[in-house]
């Protein structure tokens, strides 16, 4: 009889790991850029455009509001992959993305490529007149 309750006991402890796995959410997974959505946002000041970005992508955006001020978005209409609506929005700011976690991008300003920096010409040293 105990060795029956042990099996019991072992069954449903299995069964309700089961359960409560398929029940939690999918795991979370990083931004599929390649995804296809429709967008509908007006030409507008980047900060609103991303707003209505991310409604629309189902992602949250985040960025430093300093590095969006003063930008306008061109504004997009149609079918675009997450990645090129992105692209297009940006376009001209300076300012590029990545993912940074599950459903989340990130807007920083872009950085210059490394080791394709154009060498600044050294500045020349006052002399001294003897």
């Amino acid at each position: 009889m105990a060795q029956k309750l042990k099996e019991w006991s072992r069954a449903w402890s299995l069964l309700i790991a089961m359960i409560a796995a398929l029940s939690l959410p999918q795991l979370a997974r990083a931004v599929d850029f390649n995804k296809p959505m429709t967008f509908t946002i007006q030409p507008q000041p980047l900060v609103a455009a991303l707003i209505d970005f991310s409604r629309q992508a189902q992602v949250q955006v985040m960025s430093a509001g300093v590095d969006l001020k003063g930008h306008q978005a061109p504004g997009i209409s149609g079918r675009y992959a997450i990645g090129k609506a992105l692209d297009v929005l940006l376009a001209g700011s300076g300012l590029t993305y990545k993912a940074a976690g599950p459903n989340t991008v990130t807007i920083a300003v872009a950085s210059p490529p490394s080791g394709n920096a154009v060498p600044q010409p050294e500045k020349p040293r006052p002399t001294s007149a003897k």
